[in-house]
């Protein structure tokens, strides 16, 4: 069987190793990663090909189960069912496709249509368009397939698993397509079932190359303690396999083989029990009850341990984690790492696509296309444009109605020119405030009137950084350095009714990554053993709990911002500091979340990463009504207008690449008014997509006005306008999966923003 190498390794919870054979951590190379793949009979140049691939390292996704090796392996001949919905139209439904030992075959064509979903399971049962169990039309793939997965009239595994080729073909596995283009649909399987193995009597072990024979040989256990946790399944050790979890490596016992599922074991053994945390050398009491996490059900009715199904379900444990992880599906970061390396470049003198421009124009963002080394002029924010320093539009207004007339600097003196050395101030360092790309930047330096930094071609992908130039250790002003492939070149030009100019919209958020990346802890596996005793005899086993990872996945996540802030706060995948510490947005960090009680606008200058509330705050991002302004991203506002339609007057805080800014009102009051123009909810890729024009809005959620902790990514979104509804609130356009709004929260609150072309 041909084999091919896969470089992406990548862990996996144990809910998705039902037959990765107890090895989740064990010695597997790349080349256990093997794709199956085939074409579809095509009718109409249109239909879609198929292929099935496996998640994780340490498994084939396979039914053919090998006994060295201990996982199971696709044969000729197997089968999987396929279905396609348009939405929540089905287009096909239990569409056989069989593996000839090369490619997937289908009994029909099934059409290919980048906006359809397409999802499959295994082994296939029912038959075309009359699946086993009820399918649902919308939802995630396990919500789907919640009757296939439950598989209470058991279609799904063999009673009797006593044999290699009925224990291979009791693996339920289903996924969701991804769309891998060229009519590719790649389906990788997760498995829904857990495996149990169990030893049938007391001080046996089974040989892998004989299953069914007894040996009498004691096997000794390694120290650990048994962890369980939520709806993660759990696992009997394989015969005497040597496997390693949570960093422990011990030999396991085994016996008969059974797979089944969590939610649809129960019943009451006539067994007494007996726990072992320490390999079998101590032992607990025995007790009629089971342990509450232990679940036993099969031919037990007499006490005989004959043939049985064993899972575990919720236990309290310690929890020991590994760190945290990000897994990223970013197209764009392979486009990154072949660019060539570039040396001292002055963003200012660069245009949003990389190219140069004639002049100078400074911003709070700039964009990085390839790694090397890079300068930014010491300049507050966009105070230079077009080579023009002597204009003073970004930080002085004569007006004087609801607005700070002169921009303030970190020491809350007003700005009177745009080099920060011509405010009196001496820059003498540079540092890295937080990274969301482990690594990426290094070398945070000041040169002269330029701080310089160096972009890690080792580690460069899409990603977000912010970086400052010090005073004696001061923050004085911060950068936000987007890397990424994005050149904000493809715009969309949005005519609105009473307005000069169309506004001309960028097709991404601010600092947005596009791609998915999941995120989450590695917590550390455990094991224990039971003693199980009836009427009939004594059974003993292993449960192992592998390494899992509890994660989430976020669609083109970006970065976030308090309103009249000029720094983003990371995205839902979070960041890391300049050591390479994780930062989160906690209560608890004094460093992350701070009452605004007493804040000024200096202070959140030098503080840049810190998200700042408070109910009754004075300060300029709380949610009082004291001391906030109107003009903090647009020199023009001088009271409230929900239809603003002036251009946008971009000041020093505005957040947006150069000859770019945050819009006027009246762009999103346009969308609103039009929401019924708009595509239905994309929920495979969590968007709204304006129609005519086309405007794609990433579901990106916002972070809470209170203590700034996530909410609703993927679900809805809300970009900040540059208007305010007053001193407390800023308007934004808000959307659900149903229809778009115009809607106002507090300045604290932290929202993604999408730029438009500077008039």
């Amino acid at each position: 069987m041909k084999k091919t190498e896969k470089t992406n390794r990548r862990f996996m919870p144990a809910l998705m190793l039902a037959l990765a054979g107890m090895m989740p951590l064990a010695s597997c190379s790349d080349d256990a990663f093997e794709k199956a793949a085939g074409n579809v009979t095509k009718d109409d140049g249109r239909s879609i090909l198929v292929e099935v691939d496996s998640e994780t390292p340490d498994a084939d996704t396979r039914t053919q189960y090998n006994l060295a090796a201990w996982h199971t392996e696709f044969a000729s001949g197997d089968e999987i069912g396929v279905f396609a919905y348009n939405g929540t139209d089905p287009v096909a439904s239990n569409i056989k496709f069989t593996y000839d030992g090369t490619r997937w075959n289908g009994e029909v064509t099934i059409p290919y249509n980048e906006n359809y979903t397409y999802f499959a399971y295994y082994p296939y049962a029912g038959e075309r368009n009359n699946p086993p169990y009820t399918v649902g039309t919308s939802g995630t793939v396990d919500s789907r397939f919640s009757s296939f997965i439950s598989d209470s009239n058991n279609k799904f595994h063999y009673a009797d698993q006593s044999t290699a080729a009925n224990f291979a073909k009791s693996d339920y596995m289903h996924a969701q397509g991804t769309d891998a283009g060229l009519r590719t649909i790649t389906f990788t399987m997760q498995h829904k079932k857990a495996l149990a193995v169990i030893g049938q009597t007391v001080n046996k072990w089974y040989d892998t190359t004989d299953p069914m024979t007894p040996h009498d040989t004691y096997v000794t256990f390694s120290d650990n303690i048994p962890y369980t946790s939520g709806d993660n399944r759990y696992f009997l050790c394989k015969n005497n396999v040597v496997t390693t979890v949570g960093g422990t490596s011990f030999t396991g016992q085994g016996g008969k083989y059974v797979i089944k599922d969590a939610s649809v074991l129960t019943g009451t053994p006539s067994f007494t029990y007996s726990v072992s945390t320490d390999g079998g050398n101590t032992w607990g009491y025995f007790s009629s009850n089971r342990p509450s996490w232990l679940t036993v059900t099969g031919d037990v009715a007499s006490g005989e341990p004959t043939d049985f199904n064993v899972t575990m379900t919720n236990s309290k444990t310690t929890e020991l984690s590994l760190g945290p992880v990000t897994f990223r599906n970013v197209p764009n970061d392979d486009i990154l790492k072949a660019a060539s390396a570039v040396s001292n470049v002055d963003l200012s003198m660069m245009k949003n696509d990389g190219t140069s421009r004639g002049s100078r124009t400074t911003a709070n963002c700039y964009l990085v296309h390839a790694p090397g080394t890079y300068r930014l002029p010491l300049v507050y924010g966009n105070a230079i444009r077009n080579g023009d320093e002597s204009s003073s539009s970004s930080f002085y207004t004569t007006q004087t109605s609801n607005t700070l007339q002169r921009l303030v600097n970190h020491l809350d003196q007003g700005i009177t020119a745009p080099w920060i050395k011509d405010n009196g101030i001496t820059v003498d360092g540079g540092r890295l405030i937080w990274e969301d790309v482990k690594g990426m930047i290094k070398n945070v330096a000041v040169s002269g009137d330029y701080l310089t930094f160096e972009v890690n071609a080792d580690k460069i992908a899409e990603g977000n950084a912010v970086i400052a130039a010090t005073a004696s250790g001061t923050t004085v002003w911060s950068w936000h350095i987007w890397v990424t492939a994005e050149t904000l070149t493809y715009t969309t030009s949005v005519p609105v009714d009473g307005r000069a100019n169309p506004y001309i919209v960028t097709p991404v958020n601010v600092g947005q990554i596009n791609g998915t990346c999941e995120t989450g802890t590695i917590y550390a596996g455990s094991q224990c053993k039971v003693r199980a005793t009836g009427t009939g005899g004594t059974v003993e086993f292993l449960v192992v709990q592998p390494d899992y990872l509890h994660s989430n996945t976020y669609y083109n996540p970006s970065p976030y911002y308090q309103w009249g802030r000029k720094d983003p706060m990371f995205s839902p995948i979070g960041a890391y500091d300049a050591g390479g510490n994780a930062l989160t947005y906690s209560t608890s960090d004094a460093t992350s979340y701070v009452s605004s009680t007493d804040t000024t606008i200096g202070s959140t200058i030098q503080n840049p990463r810190i998200w700042y509330y408070n109910s009754s705050s004075t300060g300029p991002y709380g949610n009082g009504t004291n001391a906030k302004k109107y003009n903090y991203w647009d020199m023009n506002n001088t009271s409230a207008d929900d239809n603003d339609l002036t251009p946008t007057v971009k000041t020093v805080y505005d957040p947006c690449p150069p000859g770019l800014c945050i819009p006027t009102g009246g762009l999103y009051v346009y969308i609103k008014r039009n929401y019924s123009s708009y595509f239905p909810w994309d929920t495979n890729r969590r968007t709204w997509t304006k129609n005519i024009p086309n405007i794609t809005f990433p579901a990106a959620g916002y972070r809470d006005y209170i203590n700034g902790s996530l909410k609703y990514a993927g679900d809805y979104g809300n970009y900040w306008s540059v208007s305010p509804v007053n001193s407390t609130n800023g308007r934004a356009l808000g959307f659900t999966s149903s229809n778009a709004s115009w809607v106002y929260d507090y300045h604290s609150s932290g929202y993604p923003v999408r730029a438009v072309l500077e008039e």
